[in-house]
């Protein structure tokens, strides 16, 4: 063979050849070699050491000498050539024991040799280094190859691992004390590869003392020769105990949200969030979002799966809150309208999962069922608007819808309805739902069996309730209108007063079979009770109203219906004339006693009537209607008002038609009775401003009508104390006080058990030119004027001094003028009065007569005021009660100790036909008023007590205290004194 040339191409092994004896010294060096090593000694020179001929070259085999008993060996050497190039070549060295000569022989690479084995030293360095455990195993099991990371798993020293090798699992584990049940794992598993040629993979624990268990991944993978034979199998760990902890957590979280009472999901972000597709979703989500069907909702649209549940606000909503990443989207509908309309609240869970650009790619979002705390909440909101409309006086009807659409937003599908009883017959109050002509064909059936199923609830006093009327033998008579209008369920749950009187039936519509669940009736029972006490309430209400504003004898307005309209209509007219009369029946009163009350009522009632009929224009002689008020004001006397008389000449005509209707014959029995009207006039502004005197200048002149035998008959300010104008009052009052012309009488209040009980303190004016004017002239002049509060402070300083005389449990009523009262500084005054005269704040009692004032409505001032008297002790009474309609629902708000009941109800007690209605609307009136009262904590007051009869009528209905002239007339003081004391001796 050629030897090897200086350009490192492959030469034959006797062309780089060396020989040397026992001794390491060289006997033969071939020429390519002596140029290859740079030699440069005598090339048959003996004796010179091999190594000191290749000193200068790289032996990476760490070769010095042939180890005993060895015959070869193989190293790898790195030879620098003269031109500074290295080459890479095989040393195989030969010993001959019978010549005693070794043989050197270099067999140089070719470059691709080199690369494989620079790849090959490479490879076998990053696998020692690689974090994973990596082991080369024989097929018999035995240890071949370990690297740096399956050394640290073992706990070995590196480099004692060499006395490892060659051992298999168990001999390993009984040198090493280890358990022999897990090398057992790993053998079998070893053998499992190398029988099936296949790959197998098991996790394996590996506990080191003072540490946690780690968790590894162990793989037996079967590695080929260049034959394809197996030749051993290459084995790998993987540390996976994050995995193992991660893949648990999500386990059981993945359970947790499985098994939460809220539907759960997961959501896949896109950049284009209408994309977002849900890729988890719990049981309850199923349920809530895939209506109950058995449909996955993974791989579905977020959007597209709430579409159904979403309107278009809503919908950029949940935009919103997927974009932001948290949030609540606030109540949301599903079937709404329908039975199975549910409410629910989709909240996106902060957080979420981050890309590593910083950006969401999955959020979480939970849906809570809310429905029935929605509706919880609705029914208490529907409760109180009903009430609040209730305590602002809306009408009934209004105040009932309310409650109706509150039942049906509990119950989706449904349709409710109430109807009262009036008589026997059942009527609609409200039904918003229903079709019209449904409830005009149902409304007013007679209560009882064969009439319906509201009916015959009302009838029994007990729920009916039907699962499908159509098919409900007991009701064939209804069964055509419920087909027509698509009825099939019917609920009628009747609701009661409290003295257990049934006042109609709250009744519910379906159309489709249904029977009521239990919270169904629970909520029916508790909107059927409120519609009792409402309309209970509206009923007494309306009662306290008719009778405090109507005549219950002729059904026309009262006095204080009368005195009320007339003060209005007086702020009405800015620069026109109004007129007001008083009518009195000349005659009545002998036809009343000859015929009886009975006749007389009759009577009374032919004359309204006839009165109406001119004032309406009824009488076919007569002009057109004229705009008016009439009122009977008691006995034989009516009013009438002209709001916008043109001119005063129109009025004798009216008055003659007036005497004339009067004049016609009246059938009282069987006999026929005339009468005559006498009709005073006054005129506004002519001659007075305000109402209480223009009542009193017509009573004036139609009693000078009726003396002097007129028709009728205008005022005229001439010759008597009613013909004082507010302009004179005004003046003759500022001088009253200062001349000792006021002064006060004290009328006592009795109680029930008969001990005297108070003294109210009443005004009197004597004047020296005009005599005895009344409170009802100079009180408004001087409310007007603002005299009132200085002439007040003096009735409150005269009543405390002259009470200080009493017996301590005596107490002193005084009344309050509103303008006195609405002053802001009213408290302040009334304690430094007391503090002055040294009278108990508990013995005062202020009488207020605000029934209409600003307290009634809420005056802030007015209930400041009120709250200011009660810290200091003073008691509070409402006089007048029920003149002018007073709001039952606000006496609860004010902090009074007692109502005083106005003699108008006292004085009509036991006047009138019963079966008229007069002494049951008077007496449902007091018995109303006790009622309340007392239920507040309330004392009540009768006032005008004149009989045994009416006191006796009063006590029996529940009050507490009388006051009238059946115990005595006001007294000056020293004589209320003696009075008193002369009463207490008896």
């Amino acid at each position: 063979m050629n030897p090897e040339t200086a350009d490192g191409q492959r030469v034959g092994l006797g062309a780089l050849l060396a020989v040397v004896n026992r001794q390491d010294a060289l006997t033969y060096l071939s020429p390519e070699l002596q140029r290859l090593l740079q030699f440069t000694g005598a090339p048959g020179r003996l004796q010179t050491p091999f190594w000191s001929v290749v000193s200068g070259q790289d032996f990476s085999g760490g070769w010095t000498a042939f180890p005993a008993g060895a015959s070869r060996q193989r190293v790898l050497v790195r030879l620098h050539s003269q031109n500074g190039q290295t080459r890479t070549a095989h040393m195989s060295s030969t010993f001959l024991p019978e010549e005693g000569l070794t043989l050197h022989g270099f067999l140089l690479e070719t470059g691709e040799q080199t690369a494989a084995r620079l790849n090959d030293e490479q490879v076998r360095q990053m696998l020692y280094q690689l974090p994973v455990a990596a082991v080369g195993v024989g097929l018999a099991g035995q240890l071949l190859y370990v690297n740096a990371q399956a050394i640290r798993n073992a706990e070995m020293i590196e480099g004692a691992h060499q006395n490892f090798i060659g051992l298999n699992d168990a001999q390993y584990s009984e040198l090493r004390g280890q358990d022999s049940g897990r090398a057992r794992k790993r053998t079998e598993h070893l053998q499992t590869s190398v029988r099936e040629r296949r790959q197998v993979s098991w996790i394996d624990q590996i506990q080191l003392p003072g540490q946690p268990p780690e968790y590894w991944r162990r793989s037996y993978t079967p590695v080929y020769n260049e034959r394809g034979d197996l030749e051993m199998l290459a084995g790998l760990g993987m540390p996976v105990t994050e995995e193992l902890h991660h893949g648990a957590e999500l386990q059981l979280l993945g359970q947790v949200a499985q098994n939460s009472s809220e539907a759960v999901l997961v959501v896949d972000l896109s950049e284009n969030v209408e994309d977002s597709r849900i890729i988890f979703a719990n049981r309850v989500a199923l349920r809530l979002l895939a209506g109950g069907e058995r449909r996955p909702l993974t791989g579905q649209t977020l959007m597209g799966v709430s579409m159904p549940l979403i309107n278009d606000e809503q919908r950029q909503a949940l935009r919103q809150l997927l974009l932001g990443g948290r949030g609540t989207s606030g109540p949301v509908y599903s079937a709404q309208g329908t039975p199975s309309e549910r409410c629910l609240e989709l909240s996106v869970v902060p957080g979420g999962a981050v890309t590593s650009r910083g950006g969401r790619s999955h959020l979480c979002l939970t849906i809570r069922d809310i429905t029935e705390a929605h509706r919880a909440a609705s029914l208490e909101q529907g409760r109180s608007r009903a009430l609040q409309l209730a305590l602002n006086g809306a009408p009934l009807r209004e105040v009932l819808t309310e409650l109706v659409r509150t039942l049906e937003g509990q119950f989706p599908g449904l349709t409710g309805a109430v109807m009262l009883l009036r008589g026997d017959h059942l009527f609609f109050e409200t039904a918003p739902g229903l079709p019209t002509e449904l409830v005009r064909l149902a409304d007013g059936r007679r209560v009882g069996p064969g009439n319906g199923p509201c009916a015959l609830a009302v009838h029994l006093a007990g729920p009916v309730l039907l699962a499908d009327l159509q098919q409900d033998e007991r009701f064939r008579g209804d069964q055509a209108l419920a087909r027509t209008f698509g009825i099939r369920s019917l609920w009628s749950l009747p609701f009661r007063g409290k003295q257990g009187q049934v006042l109609g039936t709250f009744a519910v519509y379906g159309q489709r079979p249904r029977s009521p669940r239990p919270r169904q009736l629970e909520v029916l029972r508790q909107l059927a009770e409120l519609t009792a006490l409402l309309t209970e309430s509206r009923q007494a209400s309306d009662l306290l109203e008719r009778v405090a504003y109507h005549d219950a004898l002729t059904g026309l307005p009262n006095r204080s219906a009368f005195m009320q309209t007339l003060e209005e209509r007086l702020g009405e007219v800015a620069t026109g004339r109004a007129a007001v009369a008083l009518i009195d029946l000349t005659g009545f009163r002998a036809i009343n006693e000859a015929y009886g009350q009975v006749a007389g009522n009759r009577l009374l009632q032919q004359v309204a009537g006839r009165l109406q009929e001119v004032l309406d224009g009824g009488d076919p002689s007569a002009p057109q209607a004229v705009r008016s008020l009439l009122a009977r004001l008691g006995g034989d006397e009516f009013a009438l008002l002209l709001p916008d008389l043109a001119h005063p000449d129109e009025l004798p005509s009216l008055s003659a038609r007036i005497q004339q209707a009067i004049a016609a014959p009246f059938q009282v029995g069987e006999q026929e009775v005339a009468l005559r009207a006498s009709i005073g006039w006054s005129l506004y502004p002519d001659l007075a401003l305000d109402a209480a005197t223009l009542l009193s200048q017509a009573d004036t002149a139609m009693y000078t009508a009726r003396q002097e035998g007129r028709a009728q008959r205008l005022y005229s300010q001439h010759g008597n104390a009613w013909s004082l104008s507010p302009t004179t009052i005004r003046a003759a009052l500022e001088t009253a006080l200062d001349q000792g012309q006021l002064h006060l009488a004290y009328q006592p209040l009795i109680s029930r058990g008969g001990e005297v009980r108070s003294f109210e303190a009443l005004l009197r004016w004597t004047h020296p030119e005009y005599g005895q004017v009344g409170p009802d002239q100079f009180i408004p002049v001087a409310e007007m004027s603002g005299m009132i509060r200085h002439i007040g402070l003096w009735v409150l300083q005269q009543a405390a001094q002259a009470a200080l005389a009493w017996p301590d449990g005596v107490l002193v009523n005084v009344n309050i003028s509103g303008r006195q009262f609405e002053h802001p500084g009213f408290a302040a005054e009334v304690a430094g009065l007391l503090a002055q005269t040294g009278l108990p704040a508990h013995r005062l009692e202020l009488e207020l007569e605000l029934t209409e004032s600003a307290l009634m409505v809420g005056s802030e001032q007015a209930v400041q005021t009120l709250a200011q008297l009660s810290a200091l002790g003073v008691q509070v009474a409402l006089d007048d009660y029920g003149v002018g309609y007073s709001n039952l629902m606000r006496l609860h708000t004010l902090p009074i100790s007692t109502v005083k009941i106005d003699r108008s109800f006292t004085r009509d007690l036991l006047s009138g036909e019963p079966q008229e209605g007069t002494v049951n609307a008077s007496a449902a009136i007091i018995r109303s008023v006790v009622g309340l009262a007392h239920d507040l904590g309330l004392e009540v007051v009768a006032e005008g007590i004149e009989t045994p009869e009416q006191l006796g009528a009063v006590m029996e209905l529940g009050c507490d205290a009388v006051q009238g002239y059946l115990y005595s007339r006001p007294l000056p003081a020293q004589a209320a004194l003696d009075w008193l004391l002369s009463r207490e001796r008896t």
